[in-house]
């Protein structure tokens, strides 16, 4: 086998295989290390890292009887374009091959559902896909971490003629149990100067049990789009742009506290544009839970909850806030009565729909006709139905609790520098920390002190701690390092930063500098 001087080669093997030894040997005859041939699934991988010399190396059966082999694969690497610290994987920043190269490596790494979590970590920055699309994610067990959702941005601008689902789509998602935080992830197809027509999905899910805490998706047409009719999926704290289904597909997919933004649907900003676009076959279909409808057309075009699509349509929004301009351009049926098809919904419904104010705003009653007539108001116990409890967790019939995954673990409370090393008190349920220069990233660690020598005086030191899918909850000041400096806003603009400097358009939960002074948001 030719390689770099960095591969990592994958060996896909046969459940049929022996306790029997692969040996790796270099072109000296030299053994490197020896791999199992034995795996507990049909399929599973066996992975061996290399760092050496380029050339050859050899794989030899070492054994009486024969040694099946599905598939081999190797990655070369010239060199390295990331850090890598045990399980976390850390991109250069608004390195877009070493982005991919990462991604390369995770799915070869993680093929098998026994594999260790593996984390995949973005220091703020763009990362410009090109044209690139359908950047695949298999493997199990991975997650994708951003430094802060508003400057960690993922883009793809696709060519025109590709646009399309499952042709133009930023991120192709097959695997089992993504977690996704802290980042922006965005379709630039260009959809005005194309006539406001093309679908541009930012995350093609045909995974199961995608997690996602404050994920940002900008696109306009089925931005986010669930392809496995089968899948549980759990969202929070997110921001999902869009004008037309865009937010469509199967499953059994929740919102939890997210903006769903609708965008103008043309230049002038007219046109109805549709939320979801439901195709599903599971029980609860879509669930929009305390989420909040922005319109950020300003009173231009109208818009509706959505509209069926196919099998046995799911839609049903509990407790939704709807701001000043959304609540006068719903449209007067709520829902769009043409569907995609003329597929009937089995559920179209809102519950306890408020204004900006919290006053509820829903009608007593509300029927819409596609081929039959239905109501969709809800009542409270119809609406209960499709709580949490009910759709996940112990008391569903399939047992699973995404929104345990998505609690943040807090900083350390005692993080102190000496001059020369930052030193802290473990946290419970921290699995490794994020150190921070004057909001630049710095290092993650799993130890509890980091050596670094600066200047107190210039630098401000921070410090997160990871929850075990590997997302960083708030930031720590570091005590004997300058804090948080003030910010002049001499326009009274109602500018809003975060506590690294950095201007933000809207501020999340946690510490900012809103107008020059320090606010906190809960």
């Amino acid at each position: 086998l030719l390689v770099g001087p960095r591969a990592t080669i994958s060996l896909k093997l046969c459940q049929e295989n022996k306790n029997d030894t692969i040996l790796v040997t270099s072109e000296t005859g030299d053994t490197l290390t020896i791999l199992n041939a034995k795996t507990e699934e049909d399929g599973d991988f066996v992975n061996y890292t290399y760092n050496g010399e380029a050339g050859t190396i050899s794989l030899i059966m070492k054994t009486a009887s024969e040694i099946k082999i599905h598939g081999l694969r190797i990655l070369n690497t010239a060199e390295s374009n990331y850090i890598n610290v045990g399980n976390w994987y850390i991109v250069n920043p608004s390195d877009s091959k070493s982005f991919l190269d990462v991604i390369d490596i995770a799915n070869i790494l993680n093929a098998t559902k026994s594999a260790e979590r593996l984390y995949i970590f973005l220091p703020n920055g763009t990362y410009d896909l090109g044209e690139a699309v359908e950047t695949t994610i298999s493997g199990y067990n991975i997650s994708i971490i951003g430094q802060s959702a508003d400057s960690t941005i993922v883009v793809t601008i696709p060519d025109y003629l590709d646009e399309g689902l499952g042709t133009s789509d930023l991120l192709k998602n097959t695997s089992t149990d993504l977690y996704l935080q802290d980042l922006t992830l965005k379709n630039a197809l260009e959809y005005y100067e194309a006539g406001s027509v093309g679908a541009g999905a930012v995350f093609n899910d045909l995974g199961n049990h995608t997690v996602g805490k404050n994920v940002r998706m900008l696109s306009y047409e089925n931005t986010y789009y669930s392809m496995n009719n089968r899948s549980q999926s759990y969202w929070e704290d997110c921001d999902i742009h869009g004008t037309v289904d865009f937010i469509c597909g199967g499953g059994d997919i929740r919102f939890y506290n997210s903006i769903l933004s609708l965008e103008p649907r043309y230049t002038n900003g007219s046109g109805t544009r549709m939320i979801v676009a439901p195709r599903t076959l599971t029980k609860f279909g879509y669930v929009f839970d305390h989420c909040k409808v922005v319109d950020l057309a300003e009173g231009k075009g109208e818009w509706s909850f959505g509209r069926s699509w196919s099998n046995q349509p799911i839609a049903v929004y509990l407790s939704t806030t709807l701001d000043e301009h959304a609540e006068n351009t719903l449209i007067s049926t709520r829902w769009t009565q043409e569907g995609r098809t003329s597929t009937d919904p089995e559920v179209f419904g809102e519950y306890n729909t408020m204004d900006i104010n919290g006053v509820d705003i829903t009608p007593e009653t509300n029927t819409i006709k596609i081929k039959s007539s239905y109501q969709t108001i809800l009542s409270a116990s119809m609406a209960s139905a499709f709580n949490y409890d009910k759709m996940f967790s112990a008391n569903a019939e399939k047992k699973w609790d995404p929104a345990k995954l998505t609690a943040q673990v807090a900083a350390p409370e005692d993080a102190r520098y000496d001059g020369k090393t930052i030193i802290w008190s473990a946290v419970k349920g921290a699995i490794a920390y994020a150190i921070y220069k004057n909001g630049e990233f710095e290092a993650i660690i799993d130890d509890t002190s980091y050596n670094l020598e600066v200047n107190p005086d210039a630098y401000r030191l921070s410090i997160r701690s990871a929850n075990a899918m590997g997302g960083f909850g708030p930031e720590g000041h570091v005590a004997g390092t300058i804090g948080i400096k003030a910010v002049s806003n001499e326009r009274g603009d109602n500018a809003i930063y975060n506590l690294q400097g950095v201007r933000v358009k809207k501020p999340g939960k946690g510490v900012y500098i809103i107008n020059g002074k320090k606010t906190v948001v809960r």
